[in-house]
């Protein structure tokens, strides 16, 4: 019996034993396969179809300006408040920087993009349009270190239930808008510069540029960039200044 006994301890200490390195191994393979990174491509959620920061983030300083009306609807006053704005960057000396304004009542609502729109002479493509918030964009103004000077906006698109994952469609609408984006959006990215029939009715063809942008010499010396990133739409006169808004809002 003292024989039988001794087997049995010792089968049931070595199943112990083994049961426990056993143990010990998986689950360190398993914390070790937890903690790695996951590839881009790996990722399931929407943002592995669309563009991650594609540069450095460093994030840029920046200024920030509400431009205050009474009204939100009434055009006159959101045409004053965005020459005031235009004005206002034209004979600001903020070297590196990057400038983001909105225009808004003392409640902070900002007039809606189709508000400001009507206003100041733009428009935006309709399918772009109706994938937007209407009441969340930013004009933007990038001051290069020469001191000069680069506008832009910046659109951002709502989140529905039943439409996950926009982007492709963003994609092609704004490809189906680049023949036309400086006719419906030139004063907003070059405002007070005066531009021939000819060329605003001009069909423009747009490249692929690094990083995911879209680009096209409007006017010699003139550019036209624009970036889906995220849940945004950045449209700008230089790539700079599409470089310093993707930073400021996913950087930052």
């Amino acid at each position: 019996m003292d024989r039988k006994k001794a087997i049995v301890i010792s089968l049931a200490v070595s199943f112990v034993v083994v049961t426990a390195l056993f143990c010990y191994f998986y689950f360190q393979g398993s914390s070790k396969n937890n903690n790695k990174a996951v590839a881009p491509s790996e990722n399931t959620s929407k943002l592995s179809v669309k563009p991650s920061l594609p540069i450095p983030v460093v994030v840029e300083e920046s200024i920030k300006k509400d431009y205050y009306i009474k009204d939100i609807k009434d055009a006159s006053e959101i045409k004053k408040s965005f020459d005031e704005y235009v004005g206002a960057q034209a004979s600001s000396d903020q070297k590196g920087k990057i400038a983001w304004s909105r225009i808004v009542n003392e409640g902070k609502e900002e007039a809606s993009v189709d508000d400001f729109s009507n206003a100041v002479g733009i428009k935006v493509d309709e399918k772009i349009n109706n994938l937007l918030k209407k009441n969340d964009y930013d004009l933007i103004t990038c001051y290069s270190d020469n001191g000069s000077k680069d506008y832009g906006m910046v659109l951002t698109v709502k989140l529905f239930k039943d439409y996950p994952n926009s982007y492709l469609d963003e994609v092609d609408f704004m490809k189906k808008w680049e023949g036309r984006i400086l006719n419906d959006f030139h004063n907003a990215l070059f405002p007070g510069t005066n531009f021939s029939q000819s060329e605003l009715e001009k069909s423009i063809e747009f490249k692929d540029g690094k990083f995911h942008y879209r680009y096209a010499e409007v006017r010699s010396g003139l550019f036209v960039y624009y970036l889906i990133i995220d849940d945004y739409v950045i449209i700008a006169s230089s790539e700079l200044c599409v470089d310093k808004a993707a930073i400021g809002l996913v950087g930052g």
